[in-house]
Protein backbone atom coordinates (compact mmCIF):
# COMPACT_ATOMS: atom_id res chain seq x y z
CA UNK A 1 0.00 0.00 0.00
CA UNK A 2 1.34 3.25 -1.06
CA UNK A 3 1.65 5.66 1.82
CA UNK A 4 2.27 9.54 1.29
CA UNK A 5 3.52 11.97 4.13
CA UNK A 6 3.03 15.49 4.40
CA UNK A 7 6.12 17.56 6.18
CA UNK A 8 5.14 21.23 6.56
CA UNK A 9 6.22 24.48 8.02
CA UNK A 10 4.54 27.27 9.51
CA UNK A 11 4.75 30.49 11.37
CA UNK A 12 1.81 31.88 10.65
CA UNK A 13 -0.49 29.04 10.88
CA UNK A 14 -1.57 29.14 7.39
CA UNK A 15 0.59 26.17 5.64
CA UNK A 16 -0.48 24.36 8.67
CA UNK A 17 -4.30 24.14 7.50
CA UNK A 18 -3.14 23.62 3.72
CA UNK A 19 -1.16 20.69 4.90
CA UNK A 20 -4.01 19.44 7.03
CA UNK A 21 -6.91 19.93 4.42
CA UNK A 22 -4.47 18.11 1.82
CA UNK A 23 -3.75 14.93 4.30
CA UNK A 24 -7.35 14.86 4.89
CA UNK A 25 -8.25 14.67 1.45
CA UNK A 26 -5.31 12.33 0.82
CA UNK A 27 -5.12 10.36 3.77
CA UNK A 28 -1.84 11.47 4.14
CA UNK A 29 0.38 11.53 7.03
CA UNK A 30 1.33 15.26 8.64
CA UNK A 31 5.04 15.98 10.07
CA UNK A 32 4.97 19.40 11.58
CA UNK A 33 8.86 20.85 10.98
CA UNK A 34 9.25 23.02 13.87
CA UNK A 35 12.78 24.89 14.60
CA UNK A 36 14.17 24.52 18.17
CA UNK A 37 14.40 28.38 18.54
CA UNK A 38 11.37 29.45 17.17
CA UNK A 39 10.85 32.51 15.01
CA UNK A 40 9.10 35.23 16.70
CA UNK A 41 5.73 36.03 15.98
CA UNK A 42 6.71 39.52 15.31
CA UNK A 43 6.98 39.90 10.99
CA UNK A 44 9.68 42.38 11.94
CA UNK A 45 11.80 40.62 14.44
CA UNK A 46 11.24 37.23 12.15
CA UNK A 47 12.22 38.98 8.71
CA UNK A 48 15.39 40.10 10.75
CA UNK A 49 16.14 36.12 12.18
CA UNK A 50 15.43 34.99 8.74
CA UNK A 51 17.56 37.60 6.77
CA UNK A 52 20.79 36.22 9.63
CA UNK A 53 20.19 32.74 8.83
CA UNK A 54 20.48 33.32 5.08
CA UNK A 55 23.84 35.58 5.38
CA UNK A 56 25.45 32.59 7.84
CA UNK A 57 23.80 29.87 5.42
CA UNK A 58 22.43 29.04 8.64
CA UNK A 59 20.81 25.70 9.35
CA UNK A 60 18.12 25.58 12.03
CA UNK A 61 17.79 23.00 14.96
CA UNK A 62 14.37 20.97 14.22
CA UNK A 63 12.58 19.45 17.35
CA UNK A 64 12.13 16.17 15.97
CA UNK A 65 12.49 14.70 12.74
CA UNK A 66 10.37 12.28 11.06
CA UNK A 67 10.57 8.73 11.46
CA UNK A 68 10.59 5.87 9.17
CA UNK A 69 11.02 7.79 5.93
CA UNK A 70 11.49 4.42 4.35
CA UNK A 71 7.86 3.56 4.84
CA UNK A 72 6.92 6.10 2.42
CA UNK A 73 6.16 6.03 -1.35
CA UNK A 74 5.77 9.98 -1.56
CA UNK A 75 7.25 13.10 0.92
CA UNK A 76 5.17 16.48 -0.14
CA UNK A 77 7.18 19.13 1.96
CA UNK A 78 4.94 22.29 2.04
CA UNK A 79 6.33 26.25 3.39
CA UNK A 80 5.60 29.72 2.89
CA UNK A 81 7.58 31.58 0.58
CA UNK A 82 10.31 33.80 2.34
CA UNK A 83 11.50 36.73 0.10
CA UNK A 84 11.28 34.26 -3.26
CA UNK A 85 13.25 30.73 -1.49
CA UNK A 86 12.18 28.41 1.15
CA UNK A 87 13.11 29.26 4.85
CA UNK A 88 16.51 27.82 5.98
CA UNK A 89 14.72 25.20 7.90
CA UNK A 90 13.26 23.50 5.17
CA UNK A 91 17.15 23.53 4.21
CA UNK A 92 17.84 21.38 7.49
Amino acid sequence: MKKTLIAYFTRTGITKKLAENTAKQTGADLFAIEPVKEYSSSYLICVGQAKLENLQNARPAMKAKPQNLQDYDTIVVMFPIWWFTCPNIILT
